[in-house]
């Protein structure tokens, strides 16, 4: 039987050892993305969100990080950008969805809260048209219903007479 023993990390870890197998997904997922210039659509999009570059202080994420975000937050079921953040600061794949390196930092949530009420409802409504539009055109997206909701509920018709009042229950017989 094997015994944890304490380890010591290693001092220098090379680039080779940091690569996942990765998620076939978000890979094909981003060659999409990247074959239709999905970055460049989103920062001309966002641009005038944003100020200039000249202007000092910290440089937002850059848009396109920030859409990739929420579709990882989407495809994941992930309800908070806590839970988003988490998710893509411990995953290899995820950060190369990104595009992030092993020693980039994954955008702190803060940034993301900031970034979602700077942008308008009309900027999300259209990145998420154009993905889905680079989707259709690569012959992935098929059928005809776009979103159901439904449920299956037991009727109880004994129920629904006494909420009705006697007058419905004297209609019965």
């Amino acid at each position: 039987m094997g015994r944890k023993k304490p380890k010591q990390s290693e001092l220098f870890v090379p680039h080779t050892a940091t690569r996942a197998p990765g998620h076939r997904f978000y890979e094909k997922l981003n060659e999409l993305l990247t074959k239709g210039r999905f970055d460049t659509f989103v920062e001309a999009l966002c641009a005038p969100y944003y100020d200039s570059d000249s202007k000092r202080g910290r440089v937002s994420i850059p848009p396109g990080t920030y859409g990739r975000m929420l579709l990882i937050g989407y495809f994941e079921g992930l309800e908070s950008e806590q839970g988003m953040c988490w998710r893509c600061e411990d995953s290899l794949s995820l950060r190369a969805f990104l595009g992030l390196n092993l020693t980039d930092r994954v955008p702190d949530h803060s940034t993301l809260s900031r970034t979602r009420h700077r942008l308008h409802a009309e900027v999300f409504s259209e990145v998420f048209t154009y993905i889905l539009k680079l989707v259709h055109e690569a012959g992935l997206l098929q059928g005809k219903v776009v979103d159901v909701d439904s449920m299956y509920l037991r009727a109880d018709a004994s129920q629904a007479a006494r909420a009705l009042g006697p007058k419905a229950e004297g209609e019965r017989h």
